[in-house]
């Protein structure tokens, strides 16, 4: 009963998103808008904070109410239930690059970057087309890198794309002890990749 009054209420909001007629079929709207179903979304939310609960050693085990979803979740995925299985190394959680704004000083005196391997990348969009583009250059091994990325993307968004895909290139994920500079003129984009924080569990 909950879940068709949910559906119901659901179906409403498409409708008013999407413009549709009333005779379009729900399923229809949430594939086109991109949504869950209203009653699985609550469903997938309540696991995954029962997870986290099970992982920081929270959950009050009792035989009705919310608890049930525990036995649900131990139903469809068990290793949930181990917690002495699932272990985060947090290095994999700390930064491993440091961000370098230099000031007007640095500039003057210039920047060396000798024992570095060197990279650019930048971000634009032209406006007489409405398309956006990312680029990455590997100075060092000689690879550029022309990245498309359509009429939905902002400048801030591809320059963050080419960071992203700078520092994730085969010749620089396998170079054992060296020094990489990636090098971006956005600050916008230095600034969000500087205040990332990954949490897990709580």
């Amino acid at each position: 009963m909950v879940s068709k009054q949910l559906e119901h209420l659901q179906r409403l909001a498409c409708l008013y998103i999407t413009g549709a007629k009333r005779t379009a079929s729900t399923a229809a709207l949430k594939l086109i808008i991109g949504i869950l179903p209203l009653a699985v979304y609550i469903k997938q939310e309540a696991m995954a904070s029962c997870f986290r609960l099970i992982i920081n050693a929270q959950g009050v085990q009792t035989t009705s109410g919310h608890t049930k979803i525990k036995n649900i979740l131990a139903t469809y995925i068990p290793l949930s239930q181990h917690r002495e299985l699932i272990k985060f190394n947090q290095n994999m959680f700390d930064k491993n690059f440091t961000v370098c704004i230099p000031n007007r000083q640095d500039w003057k005196n210039g920047i060396i970057l000798n024992n570095y391997v060197v990279c650019f990348t930048g971000g634009s969009r032209f406006e007489q087309t409405g398309l956006s583009g990312a680029s990455v250059c590997n100075q060092t091994d000689g690879e550029e890198f022309i990245l498309p990325l359509g009429r939905h993307t902002s400048v801030f968004q591809a320059e963050v794309y080419a960071l992203l895909y700078c520092a994730r290139l085969e010749n620089l994920v396998n170079r054992n002890n060296s020094s990489i500079a990636i090098c971006c003129d956005s600050l916008a984009a230095i600034n969000a990749m500087s205040a990332f924080k990954a949490t897990t569990g709580g």
